[in-house]
């Protein structure tokens, strides 16, 4: 019976040994692997080091898919860094759009004044062909037509002028805005850098 007792008791602190072991090399793992920017295990699953809050994902700055881990404040530079994108995009579309819609009203006056144009000269060919045929020709209601197309492409034309100048301008706040946004953008991506890079 004693012999048996010693087996058993040989048996049992020879298992705690083991879990011992195995729960300290697990520790030891772990301590391994939870610094910034190191490999991690599992996505997701978050850590603090240094009073800093750490998540296992992907790096925004990283080149291949290799989990790491990656501090809060890189994954908020990241963000802002999106949004910097998202900005951009919004002011690239707006721009477009924009002048998309100028110059649609532009070329609805300049074909407005270009068919008064053309009436114009019309009339002004049916007042000569008129007087041609007869010196004396009444050409009143042809000269009224005339002088009406003229006034009307007058002012077509100046709407025309005027909607260009405002097309003008929009292209250069435009320009303004989009250098703005792209500094901007690339002052969020070079923070995001800086900041993956560090680890803090």
């Amino acid at each position: 019976m004693k012999t048996t007792s010693k087996k058993f008791s040989t048996l049992a602190i020879a298992a705690a040994l083991i879990a011992a072991t195995m729960i300290t090399g697990t520790t030891s793992a772990n301590a391994v692997v939870a610094k910034a920017n190191a490999a991690c295990a599992k996505a997701g699953i978050k850590t603090t080091i240094s009073k800093v809050v750490y998540t296992c994902a992907v790096s925004p700055i990283a080149t291949n898919k290799k989990l790491t881990w990656v501090s809060a404040t890189c994954l908020s530079a990241n963000t802002a860094y999106g949004k910097a994108v998202q900005q951009q995009k919004t002011l690239v579309d707006a721009e477009a759009y924009a002048e998309t819609k100028l110059q649609k009203v532009i070329d609805s006056f300049t074909q407005t004044r270009d068919l008064w144009l053309k009436a114009q000269a019309e009339y002004q060919k049916r007042i000569d062909s008129a007087i041609a045929a007869n010196p004396k020709a009444n050409t009143t209601t042809d000269t009224t037509g005339m002088t009406n197309a003229k006034t009307r492409a007058a002012s077509a034309d100046k709407k025309v002028i005027s909607w260009q100048g405002i097309l003008a301008d929009t292209k250069k706040t435009q320009s303004t805005l989009l250098a703005q946004g792209a500094d901007n953008l690339l002052q969020a991506k070079k923070d995001m850098g800086t900041i993956c890079k560090s680890g803090y």
